[in-house]
């Protein structure tokens, strides 16, 4: 979030009024994270063997995001 903050915003669904990324941005990227890890304690609360799976999608989620910060600071 604090690459995007205060830039404009390619996302419809993540940009304010103005076009850039804030406060709505924020709150939308907030649930989207509490979503997924609400599902995976529920998933390890249900099945603690599946911790691996957890770990995987962890991976692939910060790789997704490391990429996005990187795009993020080398647009002007």
């Amino acid at each position: 979030m604090h690459s995007s903050m205060g830039r404009p915003e390619a996302n419809g669904f993540l940009r304010s009024n103005d076009g850039r990324f804030s406060g709505r941005g924020v709150t939308l990227k907030s649930l989207v994270i509490g979503g997924a890890l609400t599902g995976q304690w529920l998933m390890l609360r249900r099945n603690p063997h599946a911790a691996g799976y957890a770990a995987g999608m962890n991976f692939a989620m910060s790789t997704l995001t490391g990429a996005v910060v990187v795009r993020n600071h080398m647009v002007k």
